[in-house]
């Protein structure tokens, strides 16, 4: 304890979104925390709006440079779910990464999200599926043309019996939706009972540009 207190004199911590101090065990400072509102339930499940300190964490994440980030905000993606009495998934699903984005993050953050998810839900993590190389920035194409994204971006990377089973599809950023829906067209080859797609930003498109 005598330590930690050292610590916090010596290196300061200080919040993500805002650099004001911050607890030392927390990302973000008291009022930053207080301006993370989970969204209502949706078509697609989504945790948070895309600005304030929401979107300065997701961007971290994002970024590589704070994976440690992704347990804190699966927390609150495991908060909604519960609150929202949704059926309790058979498996958990985390929306591919490209090879290239993952040699340049290190880490998916979606896998990461789900890992953590799981831990909570007491569901096992399962990728299924695979991205197919892309040789353009999704981020960074027009909205109209993102809508186009192709069920064939994604391909099977484990196939097992998931007929009739509950599947929670878990993405970082959703934006136009259409990642979630052709991983979900995919998932439904297998005929599952139920696809459950969440995420846990929405981007807001006229304000911020990540890449996928």
């Amino acid at each position: 304890m005598y330590i930690k207190k050292l610590l916090e004199v010596i290196f300061p911590p200080l919040c993500w979104h805002c650099n004001d101090a911050a607890a030392f065990s927390h990302p973000l400072c008291d009022s930053c925390l207080k301006l993370l509102d989970i969204l209502p339930p949706a078509d697609t499940l989504v945790t948070f709006e895309g600005q304030g300190p929401a979107w300065t964490l997701v961007k971290a994440l994002k970024s590589g440079k704070a994976p440690r980030l992704s347990q804190g905000l699966a927390g609150y993606m495991a908060l909604q779910y519960l609150k929202n009495d949704l059926p309790l998934p058979d498996l958990i699903v985390p929306v591919p990464q490209s090879l290239h984005r993952s040699l340049q993050v290190g880490y998916n953050p979606s896998l990461l999200l789900a890992q953590h998810l799981s831990k909570t839900l007491d569901r096992p993590v399962v990728q299924l599926l695979k991205r197919k190389r892309q040789l353009f920035c999704q981020m960074k194409v027009e909205r109209e043309k993102r809508y186009l994204l192709s069920v064939e971006n994604f391909q099977w990377k484990k196939r097992m019996p998931i007929a009739e089973k509950t599947i929670l599809l878990i993405d970082d950023i959703v934006g136009t939706g259409a990642t979630l829906r052709a991983c979900a067209q995919r998932l439904y080859e297998g005929f599952p009972l139920k696809i459950i797609k969440m995420s846990c930003l929405q981007q807001e498109m006229a304000s911020h540009t990540l890449v996928r």
